[in-house]
């Protein structure tokens, strides 16, 4: 099945803006499967710790941030398949196996972007470059996901670690959208910088949009993938800082990004209690975020039908129609990940 196109973006830019107090919106969770497959051996085999979804091949591909693998999702069958990555394992592991915080690649980000001829199209896949072991990036051909290729990209992480305006206390990406050239605005990719960094002497964590300029990066990758080591051009970088509020006294900090059918650009953050960017903590819940016209932030709390606050910690987003987001969980442990169908809804009266 073929894809539709990506749908237009606005032409304004995103400028600094504080996050408005009021929740104009309730997003409710209309439905909730757990996800498991076959994998790579045969064997049953969950989906865990979901860090990234986006539109492939006419499903839903999930990155898992402790595993050798990108899980597909058809929902309309509700299969869920595997496709190995060709990341280095520890001995003896397999693709589908957890990896311990300390081995694991941490692939947080994914994204949908132009490769290859005749318009043609690829996953890229990122480490969240917490760590210098956590700074891979990842490709797999929409026409050939089997191809797929990995490369340390240790100088491109390092040049947004460099941005200690924009990273704060510590890197750590776990967002990633394509957002195609329109007039005389560049291909960009914008990636979320998520603010859970273990506080520094001389900076606080902080939660960014880092905007790369497309066609350098693109370029970049590919003389990675040739063997060729070349420094990243950080002076093209930019972004700005966003500050998301808190839910249950905890700070929401930015998870993913998605770019809904009328061409807006939306967040997912959580509020999770963690010391670190490599901790795990308790999460208080989550909520989607909408980037305006002008600029503004909308957040809006993950409530069920009865308006009460979900303690989930959502880690992927991406558009499933109007007004209404596909959402993978992140349980972080050995239960399956969880895909949500999430609807955008006025918020009642009642609710904060």
């Amino acid at each position: 099945m073929k894809e539709p196109p990506p749908p237009p973006r606005p032409d304004t830019p995103l400028p600094p803006h504080p996050s408005r107090d009021a929740l104009d919106f309730r997003v409710r969770r209309t439905w909730a499967a757990p996800l498991a497959g076959l994998g790579p051996d045969g064997a049953p085999l969950p989906v865990r710790s979901a860090s990234g979804i986006a539109p492939f091949r006419g499903g839903l591909a999930i990155v898992q941030d402790d595993a050798g693998t990108l899980a597909w999702h058809d929902p309309a069958t509700s299969r869920t398949e595997f496709i190995p990555l060709p990341i280095p394992l520890p001995p003896g592991a397999a693709p589908g196996a957890p990896l311990p915080k300390s081995l694991k690649p941490d692939l947080e980000a994914l994204c949908r972007v132009p490769w290859g001829p005749l318009d043609g199209h690829a996953l890229l896949a990122l480490s969240s470059g917490s760590t210098p072991a956590r700074r891979w990036l990842v490709l797999v051909p929409e026409d050939d996901p089997a191809g797929a290729t990995c490369v340390e990209a240790p100088s491109f992480f390092e040049s947004l670690e460099r941005r200690r305006d924009l990273v704060g206390a510590g890197l750590n990406l776990e967002g990633a959208l394509w957002l195609p050239a329109r007039g005389a605005r560049p291909a960009t990719l914008l990636l979320a910088q998520r603010g859970n960094a273990a506080p520094a002497a001389d900076a606080p964590p902080r939660d960014a949009l880092l905007e790369v300029p497309g066609e350098p990066f693109l370029a970049h990758l590919q003389a990675l993938l040739s063997g060729e080591r070349r420094p990243f051009p950080a002076a093209s970088l930019s972004g700005h800082g966003l500050d998301l509020g808190t839910l249950g006294g905890v700070r929401l900090t930015l998870t993913d990004l998605a770019l809904a059918d009328d061409g807006t650009v939306w967040y997912a953050a959580a509020a999770e209690a963690s010391p670190d960017a490599v901790a795990d903590g308790p999460v208080s819940g989550s909520a989607l975020g909408r980037l305006g016209p002008h600029g503004d932030l909308a957040p809006c709390v993950l409530t069920d039908d009865t308006g009460a606050v979900l303690p989930l910690k959502v880690e992927g987003l991406t558009a499933a129609g109007p007004a209404s987001f596909f959402a993978v969980t992140d349980a972080d442990g050995a239960s399956p990940a969880l895909l949500l169908h999430l609807s955008l809804e006025p918020a009642p009266p009642h609710l904060p």
